[in-house]
């Protein structure tokens, strides 16, 4: 074979294997944008709305009308607490009250949580302020406390929080204009090339971790990991920012809190706790794992609490809250003989 037609089967071949990587790239494409239009189903209010608009959603479909019987007013001997969180707080309940001594309704935790405080003591009147708001991000919690909880004067915030930042609902967020992150080039560069790029999107958080090319955010810690997964990198910079904004506004309050946790089915408590206490979050604690151990108290969904659930998340709260003396009957009662037992 002469020179030549070695050279012209040569560039053949390499246009051969060419024409090939990109039909096998654009085919993965296919395929990655399939199963990332299903994973990523939530066509959530948030993304597509300013915030005012959101917060007129929020007061409409989520607070009313519970929010129209919270007083603005408050008496000296009220110890009120707001309390802010998703979906497990607003809240979904189902079943029937087989575990209750009392009936209370709707049978949601922080209802409960009030009902316990005020029977367990009487030098003051303990007040539960629901804020919570389903499909909520931690930003979105962050808003809602400062625009609406913050109103009423609260003394102590509760911070409910799951796992719906890393969840596909945050995918389509534009983390920029949603965060207020001031990127770098690289950063956008990332963003726009996880996003516009599935296979891209995919393949980097494994390469992260399998070379160590970004070591930022806990990108050690699989279950961030199996998140990224999911979501754009900037996107989960943006729920790390959300943490430390929402710690911010209650340190410029000066409002004691607590950050609770749902403890998502196989989550990773060691991640959320790291996480918020990073943020500067104090008291952070998780409850009893009723997702894996429990399926009895779950509602008919498999994820949220029923009832009796909710009664075992007011009890896990209650107690935490009175071990590290966070309420202010335990300047004039010994707390720890009021703690109750959890039978689960």
């Amino acid at each position: 074979m002469s020179k030549k037609k070695k050279k012209s089967a040569l560039w053949k071949n390499l246009l051969i294997l060419l024409v090939t990587i990109i039909i096998v790239l654009l085919v993965s494409e296919v395929i990655f944008r399939i199963v990332f239009s299903i994973k990523h189903r939530g066509d959530w209010f948030r993304k597509e709305h300013d915030l005012d608009e959101y917060l007129t959603h929020v007061y409409n479909d989520s607070f009313r009308p519970g929010i129209e019987k919270y007083s603005f007013d408050k008496e000296d001997n009220v110890f009120r607490i707001a309390v802010i969180g998703d979906s497990f707080t607003d809240a979904l309940v189902e079943g029937p009250v087989t575990a209750l001594d009392y009936n209370l309704s709707p049978a949601i935790y922080p209802i409960y949580l009030e009902f316990i405080l005020d029977h367990s003591f009487d030098d003051y009147e303990y007040e539960v302020y629901n804020f919570g708001v389903s499909g909520s991000l931690t930003l979105d919690q962050y808003f809602v406390l400062k625009e609406f909880a913050m109103d009423y004067n609260p003394d102590f915030v509760i911070v409910q929080t799951a796992d719906n930042d890393l969840d596909y609902r945050m995918f389509n967020l534009d983390p920029f204009e949603y965060c207020d992150i001031n990127a770098s080039f690289s950063e956008k560069t990332l963003y726009l090339l996880c996003k516009n790029w599935k296979l891209f999107g995919y393949l980097y958080p494994n390469l992260v971790r399998k070379f160590g090319l970004y070591d930022g955010y806990y990108y050690n810690n699989d279950y961030y990991i199996n998140y990224i997964n999911r979501n754009n990198p900037v996107n989960v910079r943006c729920y790390v920012t959300s943490i430390y904004r929402l710690n911010s506004l209650l340190e410029e309050k000066e409002i004691p809190n607590l950050v609770f946790f749902i403890d998502p089915p196989n989550g990773n408590r060691t991640f959320f706790n790291e996480i918020f206490s990073s943020a500067g979050f104090e008291y952070v604690v998780t409850n009893h794992n009723l997702h894996g151990n429990y399926p009895s108290f779950l509602a008919s969904d498999g994820f949220h609490y029923n009832a009796n659930g909710n009664l075992i998340l007011a009890k896990d709260i209650f107690n935490y809250m009175l071990m590290n003396e966070m309420i202010p009957s335990c300047e004039n009662y010994d707390c720890t003989s009021k703690l109750i037992e959890v039978k689960v």
